[in-house]
């Protein structure tokens, strides 16, 4: 038994040395040299999602640019804010804060196609206050006012 191991294995290791050998001696090299090419555009796309404990009866919402809003009802005493930020080549104006009671947030971009897009879920009995002007807003009836 122990013959037909040795046997097999140099069996085994003989052809991939002849294998190896004769695919190098083909010339079967990749090439070096790169291709013509060009960019022709380039898009990011990040997801943020934060969890807050809140207390106050009503959220602030101040926002400015290529912003939309989407308010859905959430866990009881947390604020869950997701940013679904997206945009092209170029430079882009992000800010976002919070502060137990107001969110501000500013999405300016010198290309079209990008934005930012704000799910807010706020537990029941939250009212959302906004005092800038989305982009689009989303708001189940009676939780949205503007001031």
């Amino acid at each position: 038994m122990r013959r037909l191991w040795l046997i097999g294995g140099g069996a085994f290791a003989f052809i991939s040395i002849v294998g190896m050998g004769m695919g190098f001696g083909f010339g079967v090299d990749p090439p070096d040299e790169a291709a013509d090419t060009s960019l022709v555009s380039t898009t990011t796309k990040e997801i943020t999602q934060s969890v807050y404990r809140i207390t106050t009866p009503e959220v602030y919402v101040d926002v400015a640019g290529e912003v939309d809003i989407r308010v859905v009802p959430g866990q009881s005493s947390n604020l869950t804010i997701r940013r679904e930020s997206t945009w092209a080549e170029g430079s882009r104006e992000q800010s976002e804060s919070w502060n137990g009671r107001w969110l501000r947030a500013t999405f300016v971009c010198a290309t079209k196609g990008c934005g930012a897009s704000y799910t807010l879920a706020v537990p029941n009995g939250t009212r959302v206050l906004l005092t800038g002007r989305p982009r689009t807003l989303t708001c189940p009836r009676g939780m949205c006012d503007g001031i």
